[in-house]
């Protein structure tokens, strides 16, 4: 039973987590299964026209969400500074201009963060999130971004899209998973034991040193780990993974537990016929 761990833990920001704080955290068992992924744009919903409205009285209406107005339909494509991004984010905004010039909608491109306000994002019938390294919503920006899409505003993620806001649980939803290496770093670990391990090269310190080329290894058909943490800490990310080990050896079942006294444990998430 070979593997790697990583418990990522929010430090602040946006995430909602549940209320339940824990000082220690029992791994029977991991998996790491990140990708990149992207949601389609949507297009926010016409409104209704009120009752007794023709079309002539309908042109004096306020103009539709993402239209200004004279009925041009407008596009936000946000990025960060171009130069510390590993995507071609120029020539992403400039394909995406393109398909507007094509398609007869209107590209607007920021990097400035102050865009997602809930007065300027009614301009736009959908956001493009490029990457956006070296960049950070604040709270209120994220809210906005949030209200927006829930008003029906499309958003459209984008690559390294998936790297943003990386301690936000809510953009982590938004965009459907992370890639491997998006995630935050994890809490502090004061003590990791097990049940069984590999002396002296596969052993449960190996857990938590940081370094991929080692590994934690249990020959028992079940094994427990116990991680302790520097201080109390609410779980709402955990992240493991398999060895360069045989396939038998990955984790395939598991449950993660917490407790307040190292006594009394509570279920947090399980998971059963993983692949690897």
């Amino acid at each position: 039973m070979g593997r790697r761990s990583r418990l990522t833990l929010p430090h602040n920001g946006r995430a909602r987590p549940r209320s339940l704080r824990r000082a220690t955290i029992l791994v029977t068992s991991a998996t790491l299964a990140l990708g990149l992924s992207s949601m389609p744009a949507l297009g926010a919903p016409a409104k209704p026209e009120q009752p007794g409205n023709s079309g002539s009285q309908a042109t004096a209406n306020a103009p539709e969400t993402g239209k200004d107005a004279a009925g041009d339909v407008n596009v936000l494509v946000f990025h960060g500074p171009a130069a510390e991004q590993n995507d071609p984010v120029v020539k992403a905004t400039d394909a995406i201009e393109e398909l507007g010039a094509a398609n007869g909608f209107t590209v607007e491109e920021s990097t400035d963060p102050a865009v997602f306000s809930d007065k300027n994002l009614d301009k736009y019938r959908g956001v493009v999130f490029l990457s956006a390294k070296g960049t950070e919503l604040t709270t209120g920006q994220e809210d906005a971004l949030e209200g927006y899409i829930e008003d029906g505003g499309g958003f459209l993620g984008v690559r390294d899209a998936a790297r943003a806001q990386e301690r936000s649980e809510w953009f982590t939803g938004l965009i459907g998973t992370r890639p491997v290496g998006a995630l935050p770093d994890p809490e502090d670990v004061a003590e990791v034991t097990a049940t069984g391990e590999n002396p002296p090269n596969e052993i449960a310190a190996n857990l938590i040193d940081d370094d991929t080329a080692t590994k934690w290894l249990a020959f028992d058909p079940t094994a427990t780990i116990t991680f302790k943490l520097a201080e109390p800490a609410v779980i709402v990310h955990y992240a493991l993974a398999s060895a360069n080990d045989a396939d038998a050896r990955d984790p395939k079942d598991w449950t993660l537990q917490g407790s307040q006294d190292g006594q009394n444990w509570t279920d947090l998430d399980t998971r059963a016929g993983e692949d690897f």
